[in-house]
């Protein structure tokens, strides 16, 4: 008995897990700062607030469901290796194969881009650092962390998404009677997108194309399902978890946000604003926001900026360039030019990077990376079971 009891423990355990890794890979500079959720939910009006995070959640239970209990079932050691089983057409797993690879690359420059930014204005308003001087100190610490320390700034990143989540319900409670007359009038008022000069299903589209925000984290999740999701029940647990934290960390926010419509849709750090303009809280709560925020786009930035790096520095070797250095001097150059790229963007401002171009990817990308999954892997599953070659029958 007591074996069995220890065996679901780590079962809960290892399920909760990775819907912490799920949400891990959610709170990014677009959430840490509130424009995403602005941009998201809030342009489509009063139903943006609730009904916006809600129905998005539920989406990601049902897709998280059927992915997890497909690598608990079907056992592959990394998100390629899914992708195979799921399709065995060959010229359709190197197109989406194709399609899968230029996405991520571009999502790490949106998503460096916006970090930098954020992080740059955050430092601005907060302390007054002009923002040209925050966004280079962000660029050299994201390079001198990768290259030296970024073993060190991942590990500290689930420290972080905790401690990110921990402030979002801090901050919930400690503004709620503040905010929850203006969030409630906004609610009732019936605002609709074309208000913000959307249409209501344009406007729609945008919210569902979200749920590749709340699943950005599948990839990594994949040899993390290898050893931590033994059965039904932690397949469920670990997509109710992620639905929950990703869709119920959403909706704190959108309901505070609600207070400063329509004005904080101009704001380029909407948790500032709201911190400062409409709660008025202590000096101290807006530290240690900014402090957690920034610690965590760094964190979030060094991840990613090694993990591209360390992927083309072995590209390169691969096919004779600058095959005669160290891969430390091959990362540090690629390092250098992602950085380079990333901070140029980054003058665009987070408002443009997210309103624009994470909408605009996120609108391009769901289907073919998020939404076809709603119908390949149930359709794989059935197939296998008819040809006989379903894991579980064999």
């Amino acid at each position: 008995m007591n074996d069995g009891k220890q065996i679901s423990k780590v079962n809960v355990v290892g399920a909760l897990s990775i819907a912490a890794l799920m949400f891990s890979s959610y709170v990014g500079p677009g959430f840490a700062a509130g424009t995403q959720t602005v941009a998201y939910y809030l342009k489509a009006g009063s139903a943006g607030v609730i009904w916006g995070p809600l129905l998005v959640g539920i989406l990601t239970f049902i897709w998280c469901w059927l992915t997890f209990e497909f690598n608990r079932i079907y056992k592959p050691k990394d998100y390629r290796e899914q992708s195979d089983m799921i399709y065995k057409n060959p010229a359709v797993r190197q197109v989406l194969g194709i399609f899968k690879d230029f996405f991520s690359l571009v999502q790490i420059f949106l998503v460096a881009a916006g970090m930098i930014s954020g992080a740059a204005i955050i430092l601005e308003q907060t302390f007054g650092i002009p923002n040209i001087v925050g966004t280079l100190l962000f660029g050299v610490f994201m390079i001198g962390f990768t290259l030296k320390g970024a073993n060190l700034v991942m590990k500290l990143g689930n420290t972080l998404t905790i401690l990110i989540i921990a402030i979002i319900i801090f901050i919930f409670f400690i503004s709620i009677g503040t905010c929850w007359p203006a969030a409630d009038q906004f609610i009732e008022s019936g605002s609709t997108a074309a208000d913000y000069g959307l249409t209501t299903g344009y406007a729609w589209v945008i919210v569902f194309s979200s749920i590749i925000l709340f699943t950005c984290g599948a990839n990594a999740a994949v040899p993390s399902c290898l050893v931590t999701i033994r059965s039904k029940k932690d397949t469920f647990l670990a997509a109710l978890g992620t639905a929950i934290l990703c869709g119920g960390g959403t909706m704190l926010c959108t309901i505070l946000f609600a207070a400063g419509m329509p004005h904080i849709t101009k704001e380029s750090i909407p948790m500032l604003y709201l911190l400062h303009d409409i709660v008025h809280s202590a000096d101290w709560t807006r530290y240690l926001y900014v402090a957690i925020a920034v610690s965590a786009m760094l964190s979030t930035g060094v991840g990613l900026l090694f993990g591209i790096s360390e992927r083309f520095q072995l590209l390169s070797a691969r096919h004779n360039i600058m095959a005669n250095k160290t891969a430390f001097y091959r990362r540090a150059v690629i390092g250098v030019i992602v950085t380079l790229i990333s901070v140029a963007f980054s003058r665009l401002g987070i408002l443009t990077i997210v309103a624009k171009g994470y909408v605009a990817f996120t609108l391009v990308s769901a289907p073919f990376l998020i939404y076809i999954l709603f119908l390949a892997v149930p359709w794989r599953m059935y197939k296998d079971k008819q040809d006989g070659t379903y894991p579980e029958q064999k």
